[in-house]
């Protein structure tokens, strides 16, 4: 099954003995490596959207700080 996940993932098409020790542990090795870089990846995207959350959110902020004193000048 984990070969099955790891090549339509990554379309790696290689030789696969499921009774072979080392066959195993290559995938396994090469699935770990898919995976830390896409948790990698994952987080990267996770702080840019954060920050830009934050960015709109403090903008946000100030317009109703403005409309605020504003109103009160009139």
């Amino acid at each position: 099954m984990i070969y099955d996940i790891y090549t339509s993932a990554t379309g790696d098409r290689r030789r696969f003995n499921d009774n072979c020790s080392n066959c195993i542990l290559s995938l396994l090795q090469d699935c770990g490596k898919v995976y830390f870089q896409d948790l990698e990846e994952l987080k990267m995207r996770e702080s840019t959207t954060k920050e830009v959350k934050v960015s709109q959110g403090a903008k946000e902020v100030v317009k109703k700080a403005k409309v605020k004193t504003a109103k009160k000048r009139k």
